[in-house]
């Protein structure tokens, strides 16, 4: 199983934002939701678990722009998502330092934007670390109440930003199931038969010299085939495990 990426690009040389959504998970971009945020670049998507909905936003505020011509962008959006009335996050790097805010008023405008929608920061420690500063500028906030969340901050040196991340518990967890037990079935292989078999396909086999993966695939698959047919897979039972 593999990701979706979904994108949306800068028209500058930095910037733009991308969404990493596992196969198994049922989404869809939500291209209605206003994403003309100042200076910015956005994306999202809907996701559906346990038939519930949830928004997910990913936002980059480019920095040394104008803060309150963002925040009044943001509201837009944020207003539509009210009106929606489905749960959802917004995370990203906003380049607004909220260790700041009680200085700085654009900042203070930020905060009550988001909190005016219910909306809950859940980062809460600096995620930019450097010899002479500490800045919380990579957020993660929630719009719905709930115990079933794990926020957290990953420490590492893989960028000059400290990766951030919720944990989501979206179930109770299910029982564990008692495991089954299995093993080959050796009593009618006969390794002269399988030999032979074995033989004559190689003989028959042409090998591509352009594509010696496809040729090893092939003689693979056959072999697999080979041994279940000569020694199949049977459960055990509970008397013999």
């Amino acid at each position: 199983m593999g990701y979706n990426f979904l994108h949306s690009d800068s028209i500058t040389n930095a910037g733009g934002v991308g969404v990493y959504i596992h196969d198994t998970i049922s989404y869809r971009l939500r291209t209605d939701i206003p994403n003309s945020l100042h200076s910015s670049e956005s994306i999202w998507i809907e996701v559906t678990a346990h038939k519930k909905q949830y928004a997910f936003g990913v936002i980059y505020r480019h920095p040394n722009n104008n803060i309150n011509a963002f925040t009044e962008s943001l509201n837009e959006t944020l207003r539509y998502l009210s009106d929606l009335k489905v749960p959802f996050f917004v995370c990203g790097d906003v380049n607004i330092n909220l260790l700041h805010h009680k200085i700085a008023l654009p900042m203070r405008n930020y905060i009550s934007t988001c909190t005016s929608y219910g909306c809950l920061q859940l980062i809460t420690n600096p995620t930019r670390i450097t010899p002479s500063s500490c800045t919380l500028i990579d957020h993660i906030y929630k719009n719905f109440p709930t115990e079933k969340l794990t926020p957290g901050i990953l420490i590492n040196h893989l960028s000059d930003h400290l990766p951030v991340f919720v944990f989501i518990k979206s179930k109770p967890l299910q029982k564990w199931k008692s495991k089954k037990y299995t093993k080959h079935d050796y009593s009618k292989f006969d390794s002269e038969t399988f030999l032979t078999k074995v033989q004559e396909t190689l003989n028959q086999l042409q090998i591509d010299q352009t594509k010696p993966s496809e040729s090893l695939d092939l003689g693979i698959l056959c072999l697999n085939r080979y041994l279940k047919e000569q020694v199949p897979v049977k459960q055990l039972t509970k008397s013999k495990k």
